[in-house]
């Protein structure tokens, strides 16, 4: 198992005009029903931590069993599923309406002890608006949360 590979290919370049700004490297692979890889670049045993690159693939299930139509959710709905955001007013009445939609509320988010979103910010002697308390806290769990809970 390897722990860091910097010999991995580099899969995307970010060209600027003519310059490479950046670049990554990385590796994949691509196995059939039965784990047999079919197609792979650089050290597919690499240990890594995905995180928000699969959040995407997290909703697979959630679209391909007929949840996502059955519920009669949008693109604007699964951008907010699949998404990292701010919290903007926006992505908080996205995820109310996913919310709604699968007939719960903000309350089965979990809040930090201290916080709540329309009591705001307690014990600090200062008051935090929906917005921003939304903005802490959905970014956190909004694209986990929605595609797992009714899958």
């Amino acid at each position: 198992m390897t722990v860091l590979n910097s010999n991995n290919p580099i899969l995307v370049e970010n060209v600027r005009g003519e310059v490479v700004e950046s670049f990554h490297r990385g590796s994949f692979c691509v196995v059939d029903e039965r784990g047999d890889v079919l197609w792979s670049e650089g050290d597919i045993q690499q240990v890594s931590f995905p995180r928000s690159a699969l959040k995407y693939f997290q909703h697979i299930p959630f679209l391909l069993s007929g949840g996502f139509d059955a519920l009669g959710f949008t693109d604007k709905e699964l951008a907010i599923m699949c998404a990292s955001h701010n919290g903007e007013e926006m992505h908080v009445d996205a995820v109310d309406i996913v919310l709604h939609r699968i007939s719960l509320n903000s309350d089965y988010l979990k809040w930090p002890t201290a916080t709540h979103p329309e009591k705001g910010l307690r014990g600090f002697g200062e008051s935090q608006s929906r917005t921003e308390l939304y903005a802490q806290q959905l970014q956190r769990q909004t694209r986990r949360f929605f595609g797992i809970l009714r899958t």
